[in-house]
């Protein structure tokens, strides 16, 4: 096979070089080639051997190698044989002809697809590109686009009664605000349109938290309408339970506005505002891959130099009407903002709470005024919310209450840790720390908010006399009550460590606390009855506390004898 599949691909050169040589002087290697293409055309049934006969030979040999028996094949093989065979023919001039002129033909076949590929690549990116470009003029920003374009393009021709000088007057001082007012009427036509696809629906009432969820839903299509675009969200409107019957009832005539964002080059809903007594609700829907809605002129391909890189910016327009309405409302932010901080920087507003917004400028009547007015609500916003952190924090949570005052406070934290070493016998640290700083604390000769303190005096006639001096026991009473105690049983026990009977009454009383297994400790160092003991017999016990309550107890003798056993 692998012979035959030889034999094809040489034939198939010598056909690409067919035309080549049909004018040149035959060689014994021609002639040998042309005597076979004609036996091979008849016994394939051709009366004459031609370039149309020889395609078909090429375009056939597959076939015909698959059909090994028939004559047909046979036919094919013989000619393959043949011009093997005349190879031998060949001068060298000739072999080496041929691989240059095959050399050649496979070059041009080659820059032949490739063109053809660049050809078809373009031909991909035109498509491409036609079908980018018609989807972008049938989308909602196309739409526009080209309503505007249309509209401006009439106002900026020339009037039958125009002077010239007039004219270019007009489009000198005119163009910008033409422009805005046929960009503002054509993006409200196109909303206008788009607000009926906008529906939503006032959930349950949610009486516990005093709020109604509201549904949203938009429905709308893309080019031509072969895709519904859909989008959902939620929102919530916080309305008291006096007033949830009577906002249910009028819903439907409170949404004041939507706004708009552009995804794609389509018009997407993206906040709801709802008015309501005089309150403003704002729902947001976040969408990937927003932006805002803008028209570039230069776009447009319109020549007007009055209007050269200007850039129209619908959030903008659509709010203010006019540049001093965006400067109050830009303060008014700065304003808003810097109020937040100031709630963020409050050491008791732990849950970092800041105010969620505020009520708008209304663009009607005097914009001075509503200015004016929103400071004022901000700042009524601001102080009930910064004045109410303390109080509440110290109701919710008074012990973190205490550590915010007291990290405000450096010296009054020393005051009152320097206090209560006096009152703790009387108060836990909270009930303390409350009277302290509301001030409930009178500190004089000892008596705190009508209780007698006096702690450490009463705690030093108890304990005293197991310390040294007074600066010894205060050093143990500033580590705690618990502390003074423990030390105070510990030289208690080592000093009566001769009476045995009196030890084991000192131990009995101190059984339940966590220091008892260290006081046994002390209690068999010092005391020679026991030490001798532990010294002769400890090592049958696994610690002192076991052998120590062996060893009072009733039956130690036993005790030990079984434990010797072991």
């Amino acid at each position: 096979m692998k012979k035959v599949l030889k034999k094809v691909s040489f034939l198939g050169v010598v056909l690409m070089l067919f035309a080549v040589n049909v004018s040149a002087q035959k060689t014994a290697y021609e002639k040998r080639v042309e005597q076979i293409e004609k036996e091979a055309a008849q016994k394939l049934g051709y009366p004459q051997y031609n370039e149309v006969v020889a395609m078909m030979l090429l375009d056939g040999m597959n076939d015909a190698l698959s059909a090994r028996n028939t004559k047909k094949a046979k036919a094919f093989m013989w000619y393959a044989d043949e011009l093997e065979k005349a190879e031998k023919l060949k001068t060298p001039e000739e072999i080496r002809r041929e691989k240059q002129e095959a050399e050649e033909v496979r070059r041009k076949s080659a820059e032949r697809e490739k063109k053809e590929e660049e050809q078809r690549q373009q031909k991909y990116e035109l498509q491409k590109e036609r079908e980018k470009q018609e989807a972008y003029w049938n989308s909602d920003i196309g739409e526009i686009e080209k309503s505007i374009k249309e509209k401006f393009v009439k106002w900026s021709e020339k009037g039958e009664l125009e002077k010239t000088v007039d004219y270019q007057e007009r489009l000198k001082t005119q163009s910008q605000d033409a422009f805005v007012q046929i960009c503002i009427e054509k993006i409200n036509d196109r909303i206008r349109f788009l607000k009926k696809y906008v529906s939503s629906e006032l959930l349950a009432y949610n009486a516990d938290d005093e709020y109604y969820p509201i549904s949203f839903t938009f429905r709308g299509l893309t080019a031509y309408h072969r895709e519904e675009i859909r989008k959902e969200w939620e929102g919530k409107i916080y309305i008291p339970v006096t007033d949830a019957k009577n906002f249910k009832k009028n819903y439907w005539k409170i949404i004041d506005d939507y706004d708009w964002c552009l995804v794609e080059n389509y018009l997407y809903p993206t906040l709801v505002t709802i008015v309501y007594e005089n309150k403003k609700y704002e729902i947001h829907l976040q969408l990937q891959n927003q932006s805002e809605i803008t028209f570039s002129f230069d776009n447009l391909g319109i020549d007007n130099p009055y209007l050269k890189n200007f850039v129209l910016e619908w959030a903008t327009i659509k709010k203010i009407g006019e540049k001093a309405f965006a400067a109050y409302e830009q303060k008014l932010d700065s304003i808003f903002t810097d109020y937040n901080k100031q709630l963020l920087q409050n050491p008791f507003n732990i849950n970092k709470t800041t105010m969620n917004g505020y009520e708008k400028m209304q663009q009607k009547g005097n914009q001075k005024e509503n200015f004016e007015k929103n400071i004022e609500r901000i700042k009524s916003d601001f102080e009930k919310l910064n004045s109410n952190f303390a109080r509440e924090l110290e109701s919710k949570n008074p012990e973190e209450y205490f550590k915010v005052y007291y990290s405000l406070n450096p010296d009054k934290k020393t005051e009152a840790d320097s206090k209560y070493l006096d009152c703790r016998c009387r108060f836990n640290r909270k009930d303390f720390d409350e009277r302290f700083i509301k001030h409930s604390i009178v500190y004089r000769n000892k008596i705190v908010y009508g209780v007698h303190c006096g702690c450490r005096e009463e705690l030093y006639k108890v304990f005293g006399a197991y310390f040294a001096d007074k600066t010894e026991f205060d050093k143990f009473y500033d580590q705690g009550e618990d502390i003074v105690r423990q030390e105070a049983e510990k030289r208690k026990i080592k000093r009566q460590a001769g009476s045995f009977e009196y030890l084991k009454q000192c131990i009995a009383q101190n059984k339940n606390e966590s220091y008892y297994s260290e006081l046994v400790d002390i209690a068999i160092e010092n005391n020679k009855k026991l030490n001798k003991e532990w010294t002769k017999n400890g090592q049958f016990f696994a610690n002192k506390t076991e052998f120590y309550e062996a060893f009072v107890s009733d039956n130690y003798k036993q005790i030990l004898k079984d434990k010797k056993k072991k």
